[in-house]
């Protein structure tokens, strides 16, 4: 990557050999074909780490203060690659320890299990600065017009809602500065959701409720609905499985539902997308496929 000038890629996407001490076969095209590689490191962890090191240096050096970077891993080293790049990246530029839910049939044994099966992967998302890009309302599944009926399922004169809090919690901590009387009610020392101004508003346009014991509520309305939620644990996208459509012969191929999503999430149209291990180029197909409205 010496020759990507400095700040000049939006995102990396990296999954390096997992530190799985295996050997794999990658069977390609019509399956006459068969390459072997090795994820086994003699000197153990530390020189995996001191091979991962300078890789990941080079990817920090590359992205642009806007950008950020996915490190695939799993539990052989995910502790260890933590460790390397909250010192490369600092320590509070990781965004999120994302868990992804590969399988729900993990390998079985014909020996006694002792331990349990494992069905997940790492991905550590660092970003490079405060000032990422992150556009966490392209990835977000959109409801459907039944889910949206059963999930708004209170009526009043401006149409379907659901009631959402408009009021701080405990655990939120003393906000004094959001703590007021509006139409008689003040609420604890967590305070208002919102500015005065703002829950003024939220009234006059009939989106403030208020319950049979006197305590407010916001109405939140199916149109303003943005998708589900969309948290570190992702378990709707399965991996590349033997009979998918998709499967190359690469034994650790992704799938293209994963890198969509970092795609989508973390760079805009026309921006520079950096996959420096490549693999079967599920990155690269996906950065570059048409639907993504000039992804590159």
């Amino acid at each position: 990557m010496s020759q990507f000038p400095e700040k000049s890629v939006d995102l990396v996407y990296a999954d390096p050999p997992f530190f799985s001490n295996r050997k794999y076969e990658v069977i390609w095209g019509d399956g006459y074909e068969v390459r072997a590689f090795e994820d086994r490191w003699k000197g153990g962890i530390e020189n995996y780490t001191a091979w991962m090191e300078p890789k990941v240096r080079e990817c920090y050096r590359v992205l642009k203060d806007s950008g950020s970077m996915y490190l695939h891993c799993d539990w052989h080293a995910n502790g260890h690659l933590r460790v390397l790049m909250d010192h490369v990246f600092g320590e509070g530029n990781i965004v999120n320890e994302i868990v992804w839910q590969r399988t729900v049939n993990p390998k079985g044994s014909q020996f006694e299990e002792r331990k349990f099966g494992q069905a997940t992967d790492t991905i550590l998302f660092y970003a490079k600065s405060s000032d990422y890009v992150f556009n966490l309302k392209a990835v977000k599944r959109k409801l459907t017009s039944e889910e949206l009926h059963e999930k708004y399922d209170r009526v009043d004169e401006k149409g379907r809602y659901y009631p959402g809090p408009v009021i701080c919690g405990p655990s939120m901590g003393p906000r004094p500065n959001l703590v007021y009387e509006y139409k008689s009610f003040t609420p604890g020392p967590s305070g208002w959701r919102l500015s005065r101004e703002k829950l003024v508003q939220l009234d006059i346009v009939g989106n403030l409720g208020w319950s049979r014991n006197g305590k407010p509520f916001r109405k939140l309305r199916p149109q303003d609905d943005e998708g589900d939620p969309m948290y570190n644990l992702w378990t709707d996208i399965p991996r590349v499985s033997s009979a998918s459509n998709e499967r190359l012969g690469y034994p650790t191929q992704k799938p293209v539902g994963l890198l969509d999503r970092i795609v989508r999430a973390s760079s805009n149209p026309m921006d520079i997308v950096l996959d420096p291990f490549c693999g079967c180029g599920t990155a690269i197909a996906v950065a570059q496929k048409p639907e993504g409205d000039g992804w590159e």
